[in-house]
C-alpha cells in the first residue's frame, strides 16, 4: 500500500487516490470458508467498491474530474 502510493504519488506525480475498503470486504467475508465463494464474494464487492469511486470522479468530487488508470492491490 504505502510503497505504492510512494512510488504513483510521490515518484511519479500522479494524482491517487487512495481507498481503503478492507472493512466492507470483511464484512462480506466473515464466516465463509470455501474460496470459490470468497473469490465471488471479493470480486463482487469490488465492483462495488469500483462503482462508488468511479460515480465520486465523474460527480468531480475532490477535484478530479476523471480517471486514466484503475490500480487494485492488497
Amino acid at each position: 500500500g504505502d510503497m505504492v502510493m510512494d512510488m504513483f504519488a510521490g515518484r511519479l506525480q500522479a494524482k491517487v487516490i487512495r481507498v481503503d475498503a478492507t472493512e466492507q470486504f470483511m464484512g462480506k467475508l466473515a464466516g465463509v470458508s470455501d474460496p470459490e465463494a470468497k473469490r465471488k464474494i471479493i470480486g463482487g464487492e469490488f465492483v462495488e467498491v469500483f462503482k462508488a469511486e468511479a460515480a465520486k470522479l465523474k460527480a468531480g468530487d475532490a477535484g478530479h474530474k476523471g480517471a486514466t488508470f484503475l490500480a487494485q492491490g492488497t
